[in-house]
């Protein structure tokens, strides 16, 4: 949960009642457009290809009960654009109610772009879509870096509207690449065990609300992948290539550094050892 200091949350509402009945028998009606194209085509995916396919699924059938409410954080970005239209192809099988989410961190001139992207593809989809922005800059929160200030008021966020719309999850895009970068940063921040587990599958995100991570055994490459296969459009943080946040420098210089001059399965290496931990603390916690 996030700390009590953290900035005040403008959830601007949009077309969704607040009565849960009625946010599932109405579809989404949003006729707005992103004012920039988004990067690949537009088509509607129907099927995704097999594995990833499967491997969403097991994790579906695994951590999360059929018939479930979820509010799937959507960024706009292939990661979480994959797993809204993955777990949009798998929800009437299942019979989960599925709602989109969208924050507006506010921290890019474009970011207004992504959530008009991300309504409209709700709108496709034909699923609720509840937004919500930071009411102030989020580098004026005292105290905490600006990538910290940016999570908890997400997840402030993500935690309010789960309670509004009775969803008992609350769904992220995170890959195994997330994850890998999530665990060398850790080892460099000198953490112990719990650091070396890396981020958890499924968590309690707020009291009756559980954070649930499905793509985190999937690879980055099976989801672009996938994108690409079915033509699906998402759209590109260009804050991802500022190499003065410590994780993209992690990504894009030190991750290559080592695949090239140490160990080119660093990757699996880094995963292997946080599944080890994960089991050490479970085991220590037992």
């Amino acid at each position: 949960m996030c700390s009590s200091d953290l900035a005040p949350i403008a959830c601007h509402r949009g077309g969704v009642s607040r009565k849960r009945q009625r946010l599932f028998d109405r579809p989404s009606t949003s006729t707005e457009k992103p004012s920039a194209e988004p990067v690949s085509g537009r088509g509607t995916p129907l099927v995704m290809d097999a594995p990833p396919l499967s491997q969403l699924r097991a994790s579906l059938d695994r951590l999360v009960p059929a018939r479930s409410v979820v509010l799937l954080a959507v960024s706009g970005g292939p990661d979480s654009v994959a797993l809204l239209h993955g777990w949009r192809r798998l929800a009437d099988d299942r019979g989960d109610q599925l709602v989109v989410a969208h924050f507006d961190h506010r921290l890019r001139s474009s970011s207004t772009e992504d959530a008009a992207f991300v309504a409209d593809l709700a709108g496709r989809l034909h699923l609720p879509f509840r937004p919500g922005a930071a009411d102030r800059p989020l580098d004026a929160v005292p105290g905490r870096s600006l990538e910290e200030a940016a999570r908890n008021a997400r997840y402030k966020f993500l935690s309010t509207e789960a309670v509004a719309v009775g969803a008992s999850f609350v769904a992220t895009g995170h890959t195994a690449d997330d994850q890998v970068e999530t665990v060398l940063f850790s080892i460099l921040r000198g953490c112990g065990i719990h650091g070396l587990a890396g981020m958890p599958q499924l968590r309690e995100l707020a009291p009756g609300v559980q954070l649930v991570r499905p793509l985190l055994d999937v690879r980055r490459s099976q989801v672009e992948g996938f994108l690409a296969s079915i033509g699906a459009a998402f759209r590109v943080d260009e804050s991802n290539a500022d190499r003065a946040m410590t994780r993209n420098r992690i990504r894009r210089e030190l991750l290559p550094l080592l695949r090239e001059q140490f160990q080119p399965g660093v990757d699996s290496s880094l995963l292997r050892l946080s599944q080890t931990a994960r089991a050490v603390a479970a085991w220590l916690r037992s």
